[in-house]
């Protein structure tokens, strides 16, 4: 069993001895020893979140399961305000839940991508809560138990952002910003 193997078999033990011990474990820091960057954030985020959130990450998948159509989301209000960003996709965004407040249940942004059909694929959500001031941003909000979700400024939109990759795997994790499984758009 070559080393990567070993501690990500050890993380996972580790995670799993955690969290039946604690009851809620806040980050697995085991990734530290492995040199790779890409395999340490695979680590972290397919391992540790699947040991650490599996509830919310579920209770979000509930939540918004029912916009793998792409009409159900439009009908509900939500439309294209971006076109096709690569390694992204379409953001479909609902005005109405843009207030100021994350709510898990409820993403400002739900993401779409073109099948080899050209239709659309349900692939992610994103959170966006407007930021009043950008010399002065504060913190970022509460977001996911733990520290794993990463927020990132926009700051032409002037808003926190966190893209949560649930439905279409994301080889450099679940929060990353951009997801090169998206592709380019050709």
């Amino acid at each position: 069993m070559n080393q990567s193997w070993h501690w990500l078999n050890f993380a996972g033990k580790y995670a799993e001895f955690l969290l039946k011990t604690f009851g809620e474990i806040r980050q697995v820091r085991i990734a530290h020893r492995i040199r790779n960057f890409r395999y340490r954030a695979y680590l972290l985020v397919e391992h540790g979140f699947r040991f650490v959130q599996p509830n919310i990450v579920h209770q979000v998948r509930a939540a918004t399961a029912q916009y793998t159509d792409v009409n159900v989301a439009t009908n509900e209000g939500f439309f294209d305000a971006s076109g096709f960003v690569p390694n992204m996709g379409h953001h479909y965004v609902l005005p109405a839940r843009m207030d100021g407040t994350f709510e898990l249940e409820k993403p400002e942004i739900i993401l779409y991508a073109p099948d080899s059909n050209g239709n659309m694929e349900f692939v992610a959500v994103e959170y966006a809560v407007p930021i009043g001031d950008l010399d002065n941003p504060g913190l970022p909000p509460e977001g996911f138990t733990g520290d794993l979700d990463t927020w990132e400024i926009n700051p032409n939109l002037s808003q926190w952002q966190l893209h949560v990759w649930l439905v279409k795997e994301n080889p450099d994790g679940i929060f990353a910003p951009t997801n090169p499984e998206i592709g380019d758009g050709n």
